[in-house]
């Protein structure tokens, strides 16, 4: 048994944000339980923060990011109009970013009167691999909190309750890539998370709590400015326009190289390319995006104007009229595409070691351009 005591507010603070956003949930709730269940509700407003997280600035609290996103707001439009729901989506939008800037208010006063208390000591228990904080016990997901590093005791502990408080445990779901006869040196995942990865090398949407444990950070914190942009406005005026807009997408004309992007962001860790001119290494990039829409779009668009330089495998869900999609299945670098009926493809839910069959599932497969 291990035993931590702390000189941090790490697992206060994420519970005192746990309270606030619960209280933001009940509120979303009172304008939406006509309509949805609680379960949808929840739903909504993780793909809503996910969406935030797209245009996030590093002043930005990790959750409470309330400056306005016309990324959220088409997400509402098309959530309201798929369910009939007679809400005024911008009324609704405001209301969410005020009640998200009135948390990031109430936080950032709690821990500048320093009314959040330390944290308290943290218990390991080796035996059942579980920890003990405040007489409740947390589980030692994926073995984070290693227990030969105590340090890594509390974010272990404040990421299992984020991930509780936001519902994430059935939205980060991972490929078994063991099984698919990958190394965790083979490649990297741009869409995972500190419970959810195989590989060493992966992005993750919660840097603040998931970097200690190897977390790249956010992906779209690393994409160019000006194409994240791009990619933005264009995806938001073709999916309002029903058909492809074209925007400044034709100056970028593919310059920006994945490899570039890594050197600025590993801060010493040896990445597995050197150059461009090996582009075939047997090495894989997986793209595995949160379930929604308009943030799979912007996606999809922005991997059109990376130049990748390695093989790299989309896997989505095989919607009907999906514009971006469908624009990817037909890009001049995606060799294949295996459409996986419901049932037949297999994901991992490492938190709570369940595999799930969630949909129709398209995968393709891109290549670099020699």
């Amino acid at each position: 048994m291990n035993v931590s005591g702390s000189h941090s507010k790490i697992i206060e603070t994420e519970l005192y944000r746990k309270y606030l956003y619960n209280d933001i949930i009940d509120k979303v709730a009172d304008k939406l339980r006509k309509h949805l269940e609680m379960k949808e509700i929840q739903h909504f407003m993780l793909r809503y923060i996910f969406n935030k997280i797209v245009e996030r600035k590093l002043e930005n609290d990790p959750v409470f990011i309330h400056q306005p996103s016309d990324i959220c707001l088409l997400q509402v439009e098309k959530d309201l109009e798929f369910k009939n729901i007679p809400v005024n989506p911008k009324e609704l939008v405001e209301y969410i970013d005020q009640l998200l800037n009135d948390a990031e208010t109430l936080l950032n006063k709690a821990m500048n009167d320093n009314t959040i208390s330390m944290d308290k000591p943290i218990t390991y228990q080796r035996e059942n691999n579980i920890f003990t904080y405040d007489n409740k016990i947390y589980k030692n997901i994926s073995n984070l909190g290693n227990f030969s590093n105590p340090d890594l005791y509390c974010y272990s502990i404040a990421l299992n309750i984020r991930y509780s408080y936001l519902h994430l445990s059935t939205h980060g779901l991972a490929r078994d890539y063991q099984k698919m006869g990958y190394s965790k040196y083979d490649g990297f995942e741009i869409f995972a998370s500190s419970f959810n990865h195989y590989f060493d090398l992966y992005h993750s949407a919660f840097p603040d709590l998931e970097k200690p444990f190897g977390s790249l950070g956010s992906f779209f914190s690393c994409v160019d400015p000006s194409l994240l942009k791009c990619s933005i406005d264009t995806v938001l005026n073709s999916i309002r326009n029903n058909e492809y807009t074209e925007g400044m997408e034709k100056k970028f004309k593919e310059c920006f190289f994945m490899s570039d992007v890594y050197k600025k962001n590993m801060n010493g860790k040896s990445c597995y390319y050197k150059s461009s001119k090996n582009r075939y290494k047997n090495k894989v990039m997986f793209v595995n995006p949160p379930f929604d829409m308009v943030l799979m779009s912007i996606v999809f668009f922005i991997f059109e104007y990376l130049n990748i330089e390695y093989k790299t495998i989309f896997t989505v869900p095989n919607w009907s009229n999906f514009l971006f999609l469908e624009r990817m299945k037909r890009n001049s670098r995606t060799k294949r595409t295996i459409v996986y009926s419901k049932g037949t493809l297999k994901f991992i839910n490492h938190m709570n070691n369940k595999k799930i069959y969630p949909c129709d599932i398209a995968e393709m497969y891109l290549y670099p351009d020699l």
